[in-house]
């Protein structure tokens, strides 16, 4: 590897990091006369490590495919919160579309890289493979996973998680600490 995909991670709050995010892509989604929602967020949901460019990378790539993928008058939702079944100890971000969905053996691959699934649609052969790729690169490298649930003709739910920050789970560091001396 290269080592292109740096990053600086940072305590984030993901109320200030996703919101935003998520209203970039209203023109787009409005364009193509897809309605595209995002569910707020618990207020008790704590802050995450993570860098925030990469974070804002993963969900544009994200968003651009279920705009893409999904027809006119289709929907697209956003949500975020925890997932204690699928990534304990983790905020879960979903981006959910009613779009054409994929196949299970392409669930299986569609982070690989360079690979596309194969479609009849013009749409679906206008990037190079690597979106999905790097996604799972940088939630990886983040300490989070990336995850597609789909199922082809019913729409597809991408998801990825980042650590939730805690000071339980940083204070065993704190205690093996030696003591400053005086």
């Amino acid at each position: 590897r290269t080592g292109k995909l740096r990053l600086h991670s940072r305590l984030l709050v993901p109320r200030r990091l996703l919101p935003p995010a998520v209203d970039s892509f209203k023109p787009a989604a409005h364009d193509r006369g897809i309605t595209l929602t995002f569910e707020p967020l618990p207020e008790s949901l704590p802050p995450v490590v993570a860098d925030p460019a990469r974070v804002t990378q993963v969900l544009a790539n994200l968003l651009t495919n279920a705009i893409k993928f999904t027809p006119e008058g289709g929907r697209v939702s956003v949500c975020a919160g925890r997932d204690p079944l699928e990534a304990p100890g983790q905020l879960c971000v979903s981006v959910a579309d009613t779009g054409c969905g994929m196949e299970a053996a392409d669930c299986a691959r569609i982070f690989d890289e360079l690979y596309q699934v194969e479609r009849s649609t013009a749409n679906s052969r206008q990037g190079l493979g690597l979106g999905l790729f790097i996604c799972k690169e940088l939630v990886t490298q983040m300490g989070g996973r990336i995850w597609v649930e789909s199922e082809a003709g019913q729409g597809s739910t991408f998801n990825f998680s980042l650590p939730l920050w805690s000071f339980r789970d940083r204070l065993p560091g704190f205690l093996a600490a030696p003591a400053a001396e005086a």
